[in-house]
């Protein structure tokens, strides 16, 4: 409501139809119109937004219920066969994988030490009993969950945007492909390579002055290549992307820390 209010007041000039949606509204697009249909009985407000998520949570309860079925020894070990089946056929599309330092292991929050390792290096998958102290990257799962996404009720991105995992990783460094070789489909990840390499060539720069010295910069981001002459500073020092917000540190060669990125920063002399 906020946001709808603020856009009203701007926006005068072109009197835009900004509906405020609830769940089980629809908005039927028409050419130059916009038809709101307002099903919902419900107005999802600040003050019954606790109440209205404590209903909701309560009207699916038999419907997760009934997927957190625990599977038998047998019908694991069936499930565990068809993930390894299936990363096989991703690690077999996945061209950029030699670009991996780190091992991608799968456990089961339902079985103790069980996991999956996928060695990109070694271009193999692996059943192990035990992880590494360092050097890896842990996705923990339900095994009613992962069924789900071997039958193809949900995908590999959908399953990662529900939260109902845990993810861990030493060191605690993001990498582009690692993401893209968990949630991407494999029919996907060819395409995903192409891009990511097609960014990482890009060999065009630009100078950026910040704290009263300038730089030579990379201009496009190595994360998903946003341009970064639409970026912004903060703390005199770092440069900022438009679209996710990767801070580059310029006093430090232009790294971002949270990660292993970087728009190779070069300090100019002043002129």
């Amino acid at each position: 409501p906020q946001a709808i209010t603020y856009l009203k007041k701007r926006l005068t000039k072109s009197k835009p139809l900004i509906p405020n949606m609830m769940p089980g509204d629809s908005l039927i697009v028409k050419p130059n119109e916009l038809v709101f249909n307002e099903l919902s009985t419900e107005c999802v407000t600040e003050e019954n937004f606790k109440p209205y998520i404590l209903a909701y949570a309560d009207r699916y309860k038999t419907f997760f219920d009934e997927i957190k079925i625990e599977l038998s020894d047998r019908d694991f070990e069936k499930l565990v066969e068809q993930l390894i089946l299936e990363f096989s056929q991703k690690l077999e599309s996945f061209k950029s994988r030699n670009k991996i330092e780190r091992s991608f292991f799968i456990g089961f929050k339902d079985r103790d030490k069980k996991f999956i390792e996928i060695n990109f290096k070694k271009n193999q998958i692996l059943k192990t009993t035990q992880l590494p102290h360092s050097n890896f990257y842990l996705m923990l799962v339900n095994a009613y969950d992962i069924k789900r996404v071997l039958e193809k009720h949900l995908s590999w991105e959908d399953y990662s945007l529900t939260f109902r995992m845990k993810l861990n990783r030493e060191p605690d460094v993001y990498q582009v492909l690692m993401q893209g070789f968990m949630i991407l489909e494999k029919e996907d990840l060819n395409f995903f390579c192409d891009k990511i390499l097609e960014i990482e060539n890009r060999n065009e720069r630009m100078v950026v002055e910040v704290g009263g010295c300038k730089y030579s910069v990379d201009r496009f981001c190595p994360h998903q290549g946003a341009d970064l002459k639409y970026a912004w500073v903060e703390g005199e020092r770092y440069l900022v992307c438009p679209r996710h917000r990767w801070a580059f540190d310029l006093e430090n060669g232009g790294y971002c820390e949270n990660n292993s990125a970087s728009i190779n920063a070069i300090a100019l002399e002043s002129d």
